[in-house]
């Protein structure tokens, strides 16, 4: 079996599509991983207060396993943000303020909108990469908050246990560790599906 899936599928809040080729040599059966039941998870369903995210500022560092620390932030980042509209926003809230708009845009609004994007908590994350950390590389900005994702965030999007402990001190390293992984429950629905095929 080789197909292209989106894991929003299978249950990661996230979307993300991924090529999966499952070969078998005992069985012509095709095997496709187990979708998830349950509706299509968001972000507001596994980020946030509620959710046990505490609010935090940019240059928080969390010195428990939890690791809900993001890298701090310019002051001029800062003033972008404020600016940038919550739950969907994107940098055109501070294009036409010439004190802010990046030199690279000028006279370019319909390029590469999702930089200091934020987040929607009504849908799914866009794929979480290893990058994921700076506000300056894609729609990571908190729905809310002035910042980016934290780690433990990050991890969560790519929807890995709460409790998963990421043994490496350094940001940049466990957001590449964690954008280049599986996606966790999108590995668990193959698993069960190659399981399922055995029986």
């Amino acid at each position: 079996m080789f197909k292209v899936h989106n894991v929003n599928s299978y249950g990661v809040p996230q979307s993300r599509k991924r090529f999966t080729l499952i070969a078998s040599r005992v069985s012509k059966e095709e095997i496709e991983p187990l979708k998830s039941e349950s509706k299509k998870t968001v972000v507001k369903d596994v980020l946030g207060v509620d959710n046990g995210f505490p609010c935090i500022e940019p240059g928080h560092k969390d010195s428990t396993d939890f690791y809900h620390t993001v890298p701090s932030i310019s002051d001029k980042n800062k003033e972008r943000l404020k600016k940038v509209e919550k739950d969907g926003g994107n940098r055109l809230g501070f294009a036409n303020d010439p004190e802010l708009q990046l030199k690279c845009f000028i006279g370019r609004d319909e390029s590469f909108k999702d930089t200091f994007g934020r987040l929607w908590w009504n849908r799914p994350s866009p794929t979480i990469t290893t990058k994921f950390f700076s506000v300056s590389n894609g729609r990571f900005v908190h729905p809310e908050e002035d910042r980016a994702l934290s780690i433990r965030e990050g991890a969560t999007l790519q929807s890995f246990p709460k409790d998963y402990v990421f043994k490496t001190k350094s940001i940049a390293k466990t957001a590449r560790m964690i954008g280049n992984a599986v996606p966790p429950k999108y590995a668990e629905a193959i698993g069960k599906a190659i399981l399922n095929s055995a029986t």
